[in-house]
């Protein structure tokens, strides 16, 4: 039975009823917004009240003018407050009284205005002069009433208006100290966790205004300001960014909204176009600070490892000089080129190339090339800086210097631009040519070599500049970015060279933390410059890469010379212990595609008992395994596994030696072994969807094809990276407590 419903006031007994209706009452439930739910509660002054969603008030508490009485329903205004209650003595306000006895003595003898006038005078001049008193005190807003009481009323009104305005400022001043506060204790947390180490968090103190805006966030939108504070804390934190944005509830974004912002910047070996291009914009408005740089290049060893990358459906890891051409040795340096500006304090890198051993003539094309691109920028490049290599030594006399210490033949330290032919001069790192001093004892050339490079540079230099700052030709601006790169994820000393171009791409959109320590510190505050990320792009990564310029993949309706031959001695069937494996994947292949199909047709045509799969000898190793958790594929899945797999053996002996082999292509060639056969036993069901805008045949065909295409690359990867580190003796025993022969 439902409880009858009383209104909330005071002494108020009124029921919602008929006979309440018929009276003109009407009930009102309490505001759900909360400011304006405790402006009620308070309102009506019961110790220890708090208004339930049930809880009521009757119109006899609001004034006639609260109510909006255009529609059916008697609705209350917006902002409207009850102020109608009969309280008892112990709940009303008292009146304001006169503190002292003599501003009580003079309101009491305040004159009556009505008093003052001669007894010979009418009623009707009475009136007259009250209405034109009252008409005098409200012509104008600006003019103080008559009476000194209303005077007091309207002092009291404004005073109590600057009170609550005040205390609002001070309540939104304490909300903003407390979100930093609370902002600051976060990071503490996070620091006292070991989930960011105290570089990062140092970083992250510069975003002390960002909380206030990041908590609270309005519309769909994030600023700069927030898209830089979540790539930085998820570049160097990963676990700290999950860890604020699921455990503590803070509205930061998702991580693939991150992949999607980055997925604009092209990070692909070879000269970097964004970064080129932003160069000539910034050159463009500044033609004294951006026109004039220093070349520098130097290597990063990464590890020699070889990995799938899922993005561009390709394999990672091998020398990329930035030609789209497929090498057969895997990388194990990264050669980065930067320019640094040699009026302001920036620098910006403009290229890096995966390389195993450069030859001194193919970095002199690559430096060749890099200057080219500049000059077409119209950016002058007067110096170039690299340490004291031989190769690098080597390389500087091909382009035509004359740099070897001979007593017959003076030193030349530059060469000619191949454009301009202007001289560009070349430096060599001090502090790198100060360790070849300490190891060998013997080689001061490189000094040397500085040394007449400054004095021919500088005087052409100070014709259009007052003065030449020689830090801006030091190395440590690259070594700094390399300490960045490093630091990326924890202090990675060897990153790969999928975990490089990514790391580098992020840098590219300044989300990474520079780092102020590592082989070299800072002299000064040189900004790095970035990239421009269009947040409003919606390609995927795979997208971003073929639009970007990369090789057009074949169309599937044409033949593959690289991999369709004359003749493949590859046997039709697989021995058994091939076949018994390829039906063991295929259950796990077939467990993946049950989670991303919601066919209950193509569900069940992927999976079949296990009676049936007793029969088959193929399914000897499966059936050894199940313990009854696994799942048996259907003999059409295991035939699209099984021709795969000879696409895939068949194109893995000449894939590297003519390009990647592609999903597109492994499709293509598992399609035409298969034909026009129902593999999967669809039945009817193929031709409820074939005519339509997509066939769940083909569907599935591609589903089992790609899932097993990415399982067999990241073995193939694994595979490859293992027989480099077989005679590595110290990855081999990097487990155990001691090395052997140590």
């Amino acid at each position: 039975m439902k409880m009858p419903d009383f209104c909330a006031a005071y002494g108020c007994a009124n029921r919602r009823c008929l006979e309440a209706r018929t009276h003109g009452i009407t009930f009102h439930r309490f505001p759900k917004n909360g400011e304006r739910r405790r402006k009620w509660e308070v309102a009506l002054r019961r110790d220890g009240f708090a208004a339930s969603d049930t809880s009521l008030l009757c119109s006899e508490h609001f004034r006639s003018e609260d109510f909006d009485r255009t529609g059916q329903t008697v609705r209350v205004k917006d902002g409207v407050v009850p102020t109608i209650f009969n309280f008892p003595a112990h709940l009303q306000r008292s009146a304001a009284t006169r503190s002292t006895a003599t501003s009580g003595r003079a309101q009491d003898n305040l004159p009556n205005p009505m008093d003052l006038m001669p007894d010979g005078s009418s009623e009707e001049r009475r009136l007259r002069l009250k209405g034109q008193r009252k008409r005098q005190a409200t012509d104008h807003l600006y003019g103080l009433p008559a009476s000194p009481k209303a005077i007091k009323a309207k002092l009291s009104e404004a005073s109590a208006r600057v009170r609550i305005l005040e205390r609002e400022k001070s309540n939104a001043l304490r909300r903003e100290k407390r979100a930093k506060n609370n902002m600051q204790a976060l990071l503490e947390e996070l620091k006292e966790k070991n989930l960011i180490n105290e570089e990062l968090k140092d970083k992250l103190e510069c975003y002390s205004d960002l909380p206030v805006h990041l908590l609270s966030r309005q519309g769909v939108e994030y600023t700069k300001a927030q898209r830089d504070f979540a790539l930085t804390l998820h570049l160097h934190g990963p676990k700290a960014y999950l860890y604020l944005r699921e455990t503590l509830d803070i509205h930061l974004p998702h991580p693939s909204s991150l992949q999607r912002w980055l997925s604009s910047l092209d990070a692909r070996p070879g000269l970097n176009k964004l970064m080129l291009d932003m160069l000539e914009r910034r050159r463009q408005e500044d033609e004294g600070k951006y026109g004039c740089v220093t070349l520098m290049l130097d290597a990063m060893s990464i590890k020699s490892h070889v990995q799938h990358d899922p993005q561009t459906q390709t394999m990672s890891g091998y020398v990329d000089m930035g030609d789209r051409l497929n090498e057969t040795d895997i990388a194990s340096e990264a050669l980065v080129f930067m320019v640094v500006g040699l009026q302001g304090y920036w620098k910006a890198p403009i290229a890096y190339y995966l390389t195993k051993s450069l030859t001194p003539e193919t970095q002199r094309v690559l430096v060749e090339h890099a200057l080219e691109e500049l000059h077409h920028r119209q950016i002058r490049v007067v110096c170039m800086t690299m340490d004291g290599h031989a190769s690098n030594v080597s390389m500087c006399t091909q382009l035509g210097c004359k740099l070897k210490a001979d007593p017959c033949e003076p030193l030349k330290t530059h060469f000619p631009h191949p454009i301009t032919h202007d001289k560009v001069f070349v430096m060599m790192d001090a502090c790198h040519m100060l360790k070849l001093t300490r190891n060998i004892f013997l080689s001061v050339l490189g000094f040397v070599i500085n040394i007449d490079t400054l004095m021919s540079m500088v005087p052409v230099l100070l014709e259009g500049q007052r003065y030449v700052l020689t830090y801006r030709f030091s190395q440590d601006h690259l070594e700094l970015l390399f300490n960045s790169i490093r630091a990326s994820g924890g202090w990675n000393n060897n990153p790969n060279a999928r975990q490089f171009k990514y790391v580098f791409r992020k840098l590219m959109a300044r989300c990474g933390v520079v780092s102020r320590r590592g082989n070299v510190t800072a002299q000064d505050d040189t900004e790095s410059l970035t990239a421009t990320i269009d947040t409003s792009t919606s390609l995927s990564a795979v997208d971003v890469f073929s639009a970007a310029g990369g090789e057009d993949l074949p169309s599937p309706f044409a033949d593959i010379p690289a991999l369709v031959h004359d003749h493949s001695y590859l046997p039709v069937r697989f021995n058994g212990l091939v076949d018994n494996a390829l039906v063991y994947i295929s259950g796990f292949v077939v467990r993946r595609a049950l989670k991303k199909l919601s066919c209950d047709v193509c569900r069940a045509s992927l999976v079949t008992d296990a009676a049936s799969a007793i029969k088959d000898q193929s399914y000897h190793l499966l059936s050894l395994k199940n313990n009854g958790g696994l799942v048996i594929p259907s003999e059409g899945t295991v035939r699209v596994v099984r021709a795969a797999e000879w696409v895939i053996r068949q194109a893995s002996a000449s894939c590297r030696q003519s390009r990647p082999i592609k999903l597109l292509e492994i499709m293509y060639i598992v399609r035409k072994r298969i034909g026009s056969e129902d593999v999967f036993e669809l039945g009817e069901h193929i031709s409820d969807t074939q005519y339509g805008i997509d066939s769940h045949h083909h569907m599935l065909l591609a589903l089992v094809v790609s899932l097993f295409f990415k399982l067999r690359l990241h073995h193939i990867a694994k595979m490859t990276t293992l027989s480099l580190q077989r005679n590595n003796m110290r990855q081999k025993l990097n487990k155990t407590v001691l090395f052997k022969g140590h």
